[in-house]
């Protein structure tokens, strides 16, 4: 089986003293491709220095966590050159996080990378996360009465959710949160949500599966993992989930 991870940092700081022996690992293993998500603006080049793969796909952009970065002169100039570097393959992660005090700021920067991607025909990275924040991304999304293309990286909630984001156009990020029993609602959701809809991804080194105790860190490594669990969700062999969540992210990335 093959399987591709569609989120991962792997530039991130905790693999600074395996990287290489950890992309070895990859080249040799199930994972056929991975996409690189940048973190702060910086990373946007440093993950492309630091991850030297034939598998490897990038993204460019900034995470809501980290849009003080944008604040400087000449910035969004730089985001622009690398969307559009040729190995660039989505726009992203972007969204709404309400783990900052800089709300206006975020929401701000998450507009202008919606009209980037839009601008570059890329599919968008959308990132998530706190009270409010599908309800008002999906407020921000539908203000300009399109579909899109894309994926809800790490999706965690209900199918009423899911199928708000289905129906413009975007594919849903499944990952290691799925393994624990206690996330009984997107189990639930992940049981409903059509195959063809779902992407894998483990958003190394964060969200390890449950039964991915080796080693702190999660990696791309544990793709099956998470596949296994859709699997037995939703009654199917591992097998139709590699095959069609690899299909999935080929089409969202046109790799």
């Amino acid at each position: 089986m093959r399987f591709i991870d569609s989120h991962c940092h792997l530039h991130h700081r905790k693999f600074n003293k395996d990287r290489s022996q950890l992309l070895e690992r990859i080249w040799e293993s199930e994972v056929s491709a991975f996409i690189e998500v940048p973190i702060g603006l910086r990373s946007n080049s440093d993950m492309r220095e630091k991850i030297v793969l034939p598998q490897v796909y990038f993204a460019a952009g900034v995470h809501p966590l980290k849009v003080e970065d944008l604040e400087a002169p000449g910035v969004w100039e730089q985001v622009r050159k690398f969307a559009e570097m040729e190995n660039t393959v989505a726009v992203g992660e972007t969204g709404l996080d309400d783990r900052t005090l800089r709300r206006e700021l975020q929401e701000g920067c998450f507009k202008q990378f919606i009209e980037l991607a839009l601008e570059l025909d890329k599919p968008l990275i959308l990132h998530l996360r706190g009270d409010g924040a599908y309800g008002r991304a999906l407020e921000i999304l539908k203000e300009r009465q399109r579909r899109y293309k894309g994926v809800l990286h790490c999706f965690h909630g209900d199918i009423r959710e899911a199928e708000q984001f289905l129906e413009l156009g975007f594919c849903l990020g499944i990952g290691g949160l799925v393994t624990y029993a206690e996330e009984g609602t997107l189990r639930e959701a992940v049981a409903q949500i059509p195959l063809e809809k779902i992407l894998l991804e483990t958003d190394s080194p964060f969200l390890k599966p449950e039964a991915c105790v080796e080693d702190k860190r999660n990696t791309p490594l544990n793709v099956p993992v998470i596949a296994e669990e859709i699997a037995a969700i939703k009654g199917i062999a591992v097998q139709r989930v590699a095959e069609e969540t690899v299909l999935n992210t080929k089409r969202v990335f046109g790799i």
